[in-house]
C-alpha cells in the first residue's frame, strides 16, 4: 500500500495491502492514515486483483470515506468477487482507466494512467500484466507505480510510445526477475526506487538479478523488507526520505 498526499491536499492510495497475518489494513494502513490525520481519501488505485494488493480494501473502506476507486475489473475467483461485493456495498462505481487518462489534476500535480489498454484480453491471461500503471507528478517530482507489471506488460506499455520517465519508481512485482527489464528500466530512468516485499518471503523477492540491474543503473534503492515503512516528502526542489524499520523511531536519510 502506498499513500500519496499531493500539494493540493488530495490524498490517494495505490493498492491497500494484504489482509493476511492479522490484517495489514488494520495494523498498518488505518493507523498510518490516522497518524496523518487523513479523514477522507480522494481516490484509490487498485493495480490488480491479487490479494496482496487489494486484501486490505475492507479495512480501508471501514476507516475512511473513499470518493473514487480505479480498477480494471480483470480477475476471477474469491478475491475478485470480494472486491466487487465491497464496492457494491459502499455504492462506489469503479472507474476503468485508459492510457493517458488524467485521474487527478491539481494546480501543480497530476496522476495519469499509462497502462493497461481498455482491451487487454491477451495480456489478462497474466493478471500482473494488466496492472494499472500510474505516473504521479507534483512540482519537480515524479513517481511511477508499476504494480506487478511483468515483461509482456512492460513491452506493451513501451510500444504505445508514452514515456514512463520518472524520478522515482515503485519497482514492479516486488522486485521479481520477471519485471523491470532493461528496456523498461532505461525508459523510466529513475534516480531512486522503492521495492515492496515481505521479510523472508517465500518467493525470494527481490531477485538478485533485478537488484543488480538497478545498481548498475545507479538507482538508489529502498526496500520494505529491510527498511520497513518508507516516507518521502518534497521540500522545494529536494526530496527527503525517512525509513521506519520495525521497533525503531525511524531515521532520516539525506536526499
Amino acid at each position: 500500500a502506498s499513500v500519496i498526499r499531493l500539494s493540493d491536499g488530495a490524498v490517494w492510495l495505490v493498492d491497500v495491502g494484504d489482509d493476511r497475518r492479522g490484517d495489514a489494513g488494520l495494523r498498518v494502513v488505518r493507523p498510518f492514515l490516522r497518524a496523518m490525520r487523513v479523514r477522507r481519501v480522494d481516490g484509490v488505485v487498485l493495480t490488480h486483483r491479487h490479494r496482496d494488493h487489494v486484501g486490505g480494501l475492507a479495512a480501508l473502506l471501514a476507516a475512511v470515506p473513499v470518493d473514487r476507486v480505479i480498477d480494471t475489473g480483470y480477475g476471477e475467483g474469491a478475491t475478485a468477487r470480494h472486491v466487487e461485493a465491497l464496492l457494491a456495498r459502499q455504492g462506489i462505481a469503479r472507474e476503468v482507466p485508459s492510457p493517458g487518462d488524467t485521474l487527478h489534476a491539481g494546480p501543480d500535480c497530476a496522476i495519469v494512467a499509462l497502462h493497461p489498454p481498455v482491451e487487454a484480453a491477451a495480456l489478462a491471461r497474466n493478471l500482473n500484466d494488466v496492472s494499472v500503471v500510474v505516473r504521479v507528478t507534483d512540482g519537480p517530482f515524479s513517481l511511477l507505480f508499476a504494480g506487478d507489471l511483468e515483461r509482456s506488460g512492460e513491452a506493451a506499455l513501451l510500444r504505445r510510445g508514452t514515456s514512463p520517465r520518472s524520478e522515482g519508481l515503485q519497482v514492479g512485482h516486488h522486485g521479481s526477475d520477471t519485471s523491470t527489464g532493461p528496456a523498461f528500466l532505461e525508459a523510466v530512468a529513475p534516480r531512486w526506487a522503492v521495492i515492496s516485499a515481505g521479510v523472508d518471503n517465500r518467493y525470494g523477492h527481490p531477485s538478485s538479478e533485478t537488484l543488480e540491474r538497478l545498481r548498475a543503473a545507479g538507482v538508489r534503492m529502498f526496500r520494505t523488507d529491510r527498511d520497513g515503512a518508507i516516507l518521502a516528502w518534497g521540500r522545494g526542489d529536494s526530496l527527503a526520505f525517512r525509513i521506519h524499520p520495525p521497533h525503531s523511531e525511524g531515521a532520516v536519510v539525506a536526499p
